[in-house]
């Protein structure tokens, strides 16, 4: 085991972030009270990610786009059970779909970035980043930014999107585990009843936003200082 800790004291956008700074690779396993999925890192960057639930809409996805056949699918299902944990579920799919490299990005891209959007509303549980022998990446397909990835869900989020289905909820606020110094103006923004926005958002994005707004209040304090001068 390289790394582990708790997702209350760090979240997964922040271990996300500090995987790729460091261009780590292995498998990083997230678990809370309900679900277990498995995050292949190469050099920082995402290439894979398999659980039960993410697998199946990842078929769907790719029988959706015509890539994949229901019977090859279900044979890929077969195969994983009677491997064992040699291989994710969602590497059998990927080789099984067919070759048409552009599509297939695509389709992993979508589901990728549908799987950290997800993760965004983990508020409890464990991670721990685990060497392995073997990466599970295509050949073909390059492994995805993951401050591209954070980024789109992050905007999707502000934008009103949610997870497929809720997750347990803190026992506490979740600005008691926070650390981050933030304003009454931050909280009113980009805090929700089940994740903070701003915990959550890249680093770069919130320290480049902070500046902007420390920037902002100085120009107005500056113009009440000039507007109190006397006339000359």
């Amino acid at each position: 085991m390289l790394l582990w800790g708790r997702i209350e004291e760090f979240p997964l956008t922040a271990v996300f972030q500090f995987l790729a700074m460091q261009r780590k690779s292995g498998c990083l396993v997230v678990e809370d009270y309900e679900d277990r999925g498995n995050l292949y890192f190469d050099r920082g960057r995402l290439a894979l990610a398999s659980m039960p639930e993410w697998d199946e809409k990842l078929e769907a996805r790719l029988i959706t786009s015509g890539l994949l056949e229901e019977r090859r699918a279900r044979a890929c299902w077969m195969l994983a059970a009677e491997e064992g944990d040699t291989k994710p579920v969602a590497a059998y799919l990927l080789e099984a779909a067919s070759a048409e490299l552009e599509k297939l990005e695509d389709v992993l891209e979508k589901h990728l970035g549908d799987v950290v959007l997800q993760l965004m509303f983990w508020n409890l549980g464990n991670f721990s980043l685990r060497a392995q022998d073997q990466q599970f990446t295509l050949p073909m397909i390059r492994p995805l930014d993951v401050d591209t990835l954070l980024l789109d869900a992050y905007r999707r989020i502000d934008e009103g999107e949610r997870p497929w289905r809720e997750k347990v909820a803190l026992e506490s606020d979740l600005c008691l585990t926070c650390t981050m110094e933030c304003t009454a103006e931050i909280k009113d923004r980009y805090l929700r009843k089940d994740i903070c926005l701003w915990r959550a958002m890249p680093t770069l994005v919130r320290e480049s936003m902070d500046k902007g707004e420390r920037r902002k209040r100085r120009l107005l304090e500056e113009e009440d200082f000039d507007e109190d001068l006397p006339f000359l």
